[in-house]
């Protein structure tokens, strides 16, 4: 069966709800600049819109916009809060290095990681990683949904995070490309035990990104 360009419009908008692009609650550009990024006719997008909204992925506001009312259940980055200045952007990470830094606070057999973050393949990040695990991490691992990959390789689901965000000043980053003054997230996380199990710090460029969390109630 020959497929209708809407409906390969509506994959791609799907996509980029999975990869984080768009959170909950969050607006979506006018349907004007939509279909210019997407390079089709409005009613086009119109149609991949309401295939969404039918999905329950979209809710359409009359005279306010769309909304992002639910992610895929395949989203790889539903605890990722950097965007880009002017929202969104496709997130990844790449892993620098393996047990370079000692870890700051106390957790069993913590286990180091250091990642560079890219929105949209720009790099805007650094983030060190300590979890504890029951083994040390080999060459390869810990590249991009991390969260997901401990999941997949250990049985570990991170149910809650605590952000703590301010700004620092860390010459070791100005190394590896960052401004002398950066924004700094320290982030604990908790399993499904409610036992903490991962501590992270993230460095920004925030002349590049910013820390944007969205809830629902």
């Amino acid at each position: 069966m020959t497929r209708l360009l809407h409906q390969d419009i509506a994959d791609t908008l799907r996509q980029s709800l999975t990869v984080g692009r768009w959170r909950v609650g969050q607006q979506l550009p006018t349907e004007r600049e939509l279909a210019e990024s997407l390079s089709c006719a409005i009613g086009t997008l119109r149609k991949a819109l309401s295939a969404l909204e039918d999905d329950g992925m979209l809710e359409r506001i009359q005279g306010a916009g769309t909304f992002v009312k639910r992610v895929p259940e395949a989203a790889e980055y539903p605890l990722f809060h950097l965007e880009k200045i002017g929202g969104g952007g496709r997130p990844s990470a790449q892993v620098m290095g393996y047990e370079i830094a000692r870890c700051p606070v106390e957790i069993q057999t913590p286990r180091h990681l250091r990642r560079r973050r890219f929105l949209d393949d720009q790099a805007v990040a650094i983030e060190d990683i300590w979890i504890s695990l029951p083994r040390p991490l080999g060459e390869g691992e810990g590249n991009n949904a991390l969260y997901r990959w401990l999941t997949d390789e250990f049985g570990i689901w991170i149910k809650r995070v605590e952000d703590r965000v301010s700004v620092a000043t860390n010459p070791a980053m100005q190394n590896l490309g960052l401004p002398s003054t950066q924004g700094f997230v320290a982030r604990y996380s908790f399993d499904a035990r409610d036992q903490w199990i991962e501590y992270s710090e993230t460095h920004f460029d925030p002349q590049l990104a910013l820390y944007n969390a969205r809830w629902e109630q």
